[in-house]
């Protein structure tokens, strides 16, 4: 009897098993993790399908085909205006930027947003007082600076500094919406090591005054370090002061500090504004690159700039300097920019002399062959306009 149900359980299990070893082994899905896409991805593949043409007009004059300029007065009253329209709209959001809250733009573009431009730091402090420096408020930092003053409390020399900074840059002025719009440091004001303001003349009505805000503050800190020095100097060069600029020079030779580059390219534009006699001016040039030397301040290629548009505002008789300068750059290995050029054209063109004139002009588009630049100086985009005076003189 128990044979019996034991041979049952036996073959019961042979089948069991016989048919366990029928079925195939099931094979492992693997599923790929969700793929996440940037929500600029589309745009990044149609860029990737297009190229740029270089026949094709300048995009900010591409709004409408029918409306593009077509002669020199067009496109420079167009630009202008597409670019009054941009500063006052940029304008009217930071005036009124609870107005403009709501972001719709995916990816979130920060530049289009509206920019905190109201004090957010109450009191007398010097927290408050470097937050309104940050935000540009002249008048506001003086008097902040003036109260923590009369308060017992001397800000740091790094903050006193910023706010020479601050007040060189806009002579003492509130800074206009234009002002406003080329600076492009939010973070750090200083005066001219944005070298576009150096190089340019001083505006008329903004006029360096006698015993500003500037000279105040200078002569009541406590102490003074070459920042403090080179801010005066650049200050009073941007705005006109020349004579200034160089006696604050002189004391800070007599502090025993030394100058940097910027200040340096400041008082070498400013050098034929303080003397009368050639000689005198290019012998002022020639002591400031060598107080650089014995300072060891090594020159940059707006130095060299602005010892050329210094001679061509002192005349034909700076040829064989201007020629020398050339030959500096070009054993310091700088690498003259368009302006450079600029500067030496306008040189040899005020001497009158065609010959000399052809000569240069052919050796510089000779150099300037199959060579692309970029802007580096201020005045790069002039020499094309200096170039064709000279064509238009020669073929006369």
């Amino acid at each position: 009897m128990y044979t019996g149900v034991t041979t049952n359980l036996s073959s019961r299990c042979l089948c069991r098993r016989s048919s366990h070893e029928a079925v195939p082994a099931v094979e492992e899905i693997d599923i790929p993790r969700k793929k996440t896409w940037d929500k600029t991805a589309v745009l990044q593949a149609l860029a990737y399908t297009v190229n740029h043409d270089p026949t094709a007009v300048s995009y900010i004059f591409q709004d409408d085909p029918f409306l593009i300029p077509s002669t020199y007065g067009e496109y420079k009253l167009f630009s202008m205006s597409k670019e009054s329209g941009r500063n006052a709209a940029k304008h009217i959001v930071n005036m009124y930027p609870h107005l403009f809250l709501k972001d719709f733009a995916e990816p979130h573009i920060p530049c289009l947003m509206p920019e905190n431009i109201q004090p957010q730091i109450e009191g007398v402090s010097e927290e408050a007082l470097n937050e309104r420096i940050k935000l540009r408020r002249v008048k506001e930092s003086v008097d902040l600076f003036d109260r923590l003053l009369q308060g017992g409390t001397t800000p740091t020399l790094e903050t006193t500094n910023k706010l020479l900074d601050l007040i060189c840059v806009y002579g003492d002025r509130e800074p206009s919406m234009d002002d406003q719009e080329n600076q492009q440091d939010d973070n750090e004001t200083e005066t001219v090591k944005n070298e576009n303001n150096s190089l340019k003349r001083t505006p008329a009505g903004k006029k360096w005054r006698e015993n500003n805000n500037a000279e105040r503050i200078f002569n009541l800190m406590p102490e003074r370090n070459a920042h403090s020095y080179c801010t005066m100097i650049r200050g009073m060069v941007k705005h006109g002061a020349y004579a200034q600029a160089f006696s604050m020079y002189t004391d800070l030779l007599n502090n025993r500090l030394t100058g940097d580059v910027y200040t340096f390219n400041a008082l070498i534009l400013a050098a034929p504004d303080t003397k009368t006699e050639f000689k005198d001016k290019s012998d002022l040039i020639m002591e400031l690159l060598n107080h650089m030397v014995l300072q060891k301040v090594t020159p940059n290629l707006l130095t060299f700039n602005s010892v050329m548009k210094s001679l061509r505002r002192m005349g034909p008789m700076m040829k064989n300097m201007a020629m020398q300068t050339l030959m500096e750059m070009k054993a310091l290995k700088i690498e003259p920019s368009l302006a450079t050029y600029r500067y030496l054209l306008a040189v040899f063109y005020r001497s009158g002399d065609k010959t000399s004139q052809s000569q240069l002009l052919a050796a510089i588009l000779e150099q300037v062959r199959g060579k692309s630049f970029t802007a580096k100086d201020p005045d790069d985009y002039l020499f094309f306009s200096e170039a064709m005076k000279v064509v238009s003189t020669l073929m006369s």
